[in-house]
């Protein structure tokens, strides 16, 4: 009776995956598990995407996969991971600042090189 209840669960319980995409081109990806506990009632993500890609968001993921499902299985849904995948945009991002005084703009990177 355990084993089918447990495959009932796996099978009812199922994966996902929520994509949210811009038209930046694609460069470094980020990945971490979000962690949410009691059927996903309790817990809190955040990513300080500034940080995380200076550049812009090219695109990100959350899913539901077959171990963070089996995971929550195993656990009856007390502990439910979902995996999240920052893709950065690739290429550079720029800052610039004009100079009123001398009606000069300066052109910076934001990895900091000066132009």
């Amino acid at each position: 009776m355990l084993p089918i209840l447990g495959l009932a669960a796996t099978l009812l319980g199922g994966c996902y995956k929520n994509t949210m995409t811009t038209s930046a081109p694609e460069g470094e990806v980020h990945e971490s598990t979000a962690k949410f506990y009691l059927w996903g009632l309790v817990g809190e993500n955040s990513n300080d995407l500034d940080k995380l890609c200076p550049s812009g968001v090219s695109k990100i993921e959350e899913e539901m996969n077959a171990g963070n499902a089996l995971v929550s299985c195993i656990t009856c849904s007390v502990a439910t991971p979902i995996t999240v995948r920052v893709t950065c945009s690739g290429g550079s991002a720029f800052l610039v600042q004009p100079d009123t005084t001398t009606g000069v703009a300066s052109i910076t990177t934001l990895d900091g090189e000066s132009k």
